[in-house]
């Protein structure tokens, strides 16, 4: 039933690059779903290949981040006019960061 609801999507900074956005968006429900409809039925596994799946596409979306003058110019804007949601969106981009495999 989560996945028919339409969530409200706050987008913190502009992904120009669709593909990179579908690639958030695709993320988010694939997480979802290991973490919370499948959790209990999730063999050792299923579970490690999600894991695997998700920490690929944070690490893809972390170097575009990363790569991207604008993205990089738009956060930094942000937090030099104290926008809350640009902290909180760098903070969460370094917890990535931190647990994302060499």
């Amino acid at each position: 039933q989560m996945l028919k609801v339409t969530i409200c999507f706050k987008q913190v900074l502009n992904f120009e690059d669709a593909e990179m956005l579908e690639k958030i968006h695709f993320n988010y429900r694939l997480q979802y779903l290991r973490d919370f409809v499948l959790a209990r039925v999730l063999d050792d596994g299923s579970h490690a290949s999600l894991s695997q799946l998700v920490n690929m596409n944070n690490t893809i979306l972390l170097n575009h981040l990363q790569k991207s003058d604008c993205l990089m110019q738009q956060l930094f804007e942000g937090l030099r006019n104290k926008d809350l949601r640009c902290l909180l969106f760098l903070q969460d981009a370094c917890r990535l960061a931190k647990i994302i495999p060499p």
